[in-house]
């Protein structure tokens, strides 16, 4: 080869070299060519999507295609250099219900889903306790208080998760052998002693129990804990009694000290026909008339309307940051806290869930992420990312026996991920991997 042939086929290379190089920099640095043109632009950069799932080595599927697996350490996955568009998302693996949802893809960010969870398509359910009618978990789900009734009174027994060994506690006659209702049952935040609110004929007892003894005295409160005559609602809570007044204010006592404080400065409107209830959540203040669900707003010292219609009790994400709570048929979730991942949410804003034909019977948190309700027989359960379509699967169905149309009332276990159902007078377990 010729000295000019050399140079020739040099000068061919290196000019070949500087088409290409801004090419592969560009490539490199996750740039593509769009066509057709996205917002007037051939050349966009492109975005990613992380994907964190439980269970672990779960497929991926981007608009239909298999794109990866989830890893086998910390079930979590980054694909790459996506086009700035909408893409279809899928989460399988075999025996599990999938995960579906329509996310945007944005230049220069990665789009988030870090709280995936699959639940099995047949999980199987055992009776664990017997003769159950109503039942109170501990705070930290280690315990629950079995309420069950008979001919001769009722009675309530400890339920020990662990082991599932049950033991007496207290029955119908220690408090009076001419009948008493069991009104209300609280646990303690230290998960050793519950509080009963026993009506009898004409008058209402606090009692207070501690179940981390080995022979549980039931024990009558004095008189300083009770509400003033002639209050319409009351809520004892360790030590701070919480009471409402035909006025329409809301007291705070603490029963030790014996200092009152009045909470709102504008009173709601009383009907004193109405069953009233009172909620202390993590320092916010709830109050129910049996239909109307108000908040206290520490702002402007008054109490705010935020729901209509209410049936239900409330009940707390695992994370302190939301409740949960339903009409007869809507389930609805409240945001205490302001949430900065995705979804983002403010302090105050609400979450519509679902709509049924049926009568939503309860509802209880799995995780901060994903809350079960029953209705109508059945278990499902939804997830809190409103990105496009609530993902909502059916659990479980319970019929036969006699059963079917009974209430399911529901507790998760979150140490060993154990799901406990109340149907009809059985409660059922299972463990949901």
């Amino acid at each position: 080869m010729t000295a000019s042939s050399r140079k020739i086929l040099f000068l061919t290379f290196f000019c070949l070299f500087l088409m290409a190089a801004p090419t592969i920099i560009l490539y490199s640095q996750g740039y593509r060519l769009s066509i057709p043109p996205q917002n007037g632009k051939i050349l966009v950069k492109t975005g990613g999507l992380f994907v964190k799932a439980t269970p672990k080595q779960a497929d991926i599927y981007v608009n239909g295609g298999l794109s990866k697996k989830t890893d086998i350490f910390f079930g979590s996955s980054l694909i790459e250099n996506l086009m700035p568009k909408k893409y279809d998302i899928e989460i399988r693996k075999e025996g599990y219900h999938s995960w579906k949802k329509q996310l945007e893809i944005r230049e220069k960010q990665v789009t988030e889903i870090k709280y995936v969870t699959l639940f099995p398509q047949n999980p199987s359910f055992a009776v664990a306790a017997e003769d159950v009618n109503r039942f109170w978990p501990s705070p930290d789900g280690t315990k629950i208080i079995l309420y069950s009734e008979a001919t001769d009174g009722w009675s309530i027994k400890l339920f020990n998760v662990e082991n599932g060994l049950k033991s007496q506690l207290a029955e119908e006659s220690d408090i009076s052998a001419d009948g008493a209702k069991l009104e209300s049952l609280e646990w303690s935040q230290d998960n050793k002693k519950i509080t009963i609110t026993a009506g009898l004929h004409d008058e209402q007892r606090y009692y207070s129990l501690s179940v981390d003894r080995l022979s549980p005295q039931l024990i009558r409160e004095d008189n300083s804990v009770l509400a003033p005559e002639g209050s319409v609602a009351d809520k004892l809570s360790d030590n701070t009694l919480f009471y409402l007044d035909k006025s329409g204010f809301l007291f705070k006592k603490d029963t030790v000290a014996g200092q009152i404080e009045k909470i709102n400065e504008k009173p709601l409107p009383i009907d004193e026909k109405a069953a009233h209830k009172i909620w202390n959540i993590n320092g916010f203040i709830f109050l129910s008339d049996g239909q109307n669900l108000y908040v206290f707003d520490g702002k402007s010292q008054e109490f705010q309307k935020i729901f209509d219609g209410l049936a239900s009790d409330l009940e707390i994400a695992p994370d302190g940051t939301k409740i949960a709570y339903f009409s007869n048929s809507e389930l609805w979730v409240y945001y205490l806290k302001e949430k900065t991942d995705e979804p983002k949410k403010a302090a105050g804003d609400k979450l519509f869930v679902v709509r049924l034909s049926e009568k939503i019977q309860d509802s209880a948190w799995i995780s901060s992420d994903y809350l079960a309700f029953s209705s109508g027989g059945n278990v499902k359960i939804a997830e809190m990312d409103d990105r496009d379509k609530l993902n909502v699967i059916d659990l479980v169905k319970f019929s036969g026996d006699g059963r079917t149309g009974s209430s399911q009332n529901l507790f998760w276990e979150n140490s060993k991920n154990n799901f406990y159902v109340l149907d009809g007078t059985d409660l059922y377990k299972a463990e949901i991997k």
